[in-house]
C-alpha cells in the first residue's frame, strides 16, 4: 500500500492535489461520509477527485485500500452505496489491467489494491447481511454491486464485471458490451463458475 505521505502520490492523477489529506480526513472520521444534509459529503469530494465522472485514475487504485478500510469502519447497514462505488472502481480496474498506465503503477499500489480486494469479502458480506442495499433508492443496483465486490474478492473477476455492469444498464446493451470488452482486453473467456 502506498503510504499517504509518500511523494509518489504527486505523480498519480487526481483532480486535486491534496488527495492524501482528504483520504486521511476520511479515515479519521469515516462517519462524515453519511448524508445528513443536502450538500456534498467528504465521500462526494473524494469521488470527484479520485473517480471523476466514473473514470478510473491511478490515484483511485492507490486510494482503494484506504477507502475500503474507512467504509469498513461504518455500521454494516450504512456501507451499501459506498461499497457500490468501490465495486464500480474494481470493475473499471479489471477493464484497465492491460493499459500502459496500469503496469507503471508502483508495486506497493498493486499489492495494496490486491490485498484490499481480498479483504473486501468480509466487509461486503456484513453489509449484505445487514441489508445495506435496502437503504438505497437504487437497492437492486447496490445489491448487484455488493455481489460484484464479493466476486472480485474471490478472484471471480469476469463475474464481478458482469454484475457491476448489469443492474445499472438492464435496459441497454451496456452489460454485454462491458463483458465483451473485459474478455477482449484480458483473454478471460472461460465460463462462469456455478
Amino acid at each position: 500500500m502506498l503510504l499517504l505521505d509518500d511523494p509518489r502520490w504527486a505523480t498519480l492523477y487526481a483532480h486535486f492535489e491534496d488527495a492524501p489529506a482528504q483520504i486521511q480526513a476520511f479515515l479519521d472520521a469515516p462517519h462524515l461520509v453519511l448524508r445528513d444534509s443536502e450538500g456534498p459529503t467528504l465521500w462526494d469530494h473524494l469521488m470527484a477527485s479520485l473517480f471523476y465522472q466514473r473514470e478510473l485514475s491511478p490515484a483511485m487504485i492507490a486510494a482503494f485500500p484506504y477507502l475500503l478500510q474507512g467504509v469498513g469502519q461504518l455500521d454494516p447497514q450504512d456501507r451499501g452505496t459506498y461499497l457500490a462505488d468501490l465495486a464500480d472502481a474494481a470493475a473499471q480496474a479489471a477493464l484497465n489491467v492491460k493499459e500502459v498506465w496500469w503496469s507503471q503503477l508502483p508495486l506497493e499500489v498493486h499489492a495494496g489494491y490486491d490485498r484490499a480486494l481480498q479483504s473486501a469479502l468480509k466487509i461486503t458480506q456484513e453489509a449484505v447481511v445487514a441489508g445495506a442495499h435496502q437503504r438505497s433508492k437504487r437497492s437492486e443496483e447496490v445489491f448487484a454491486a455488493l455481489l460484484s465486490l464479493e466476486a472480485f474478492a474471490q478472484n471471480e473477476t469476469r463475474l464481478g464485471v458482469m454484475l457491476a455492469r448489469w443492474w445499472p444498464y438492464t435496459e441497454s446493451t451496456q452489460p454485454v458490451w462491458a463483458l465483451k470488452q473485459y474478455e477482449t482486453r484480458t483473454g478471460d473467456v472461460r465460463p462462469l463458475n456455478r
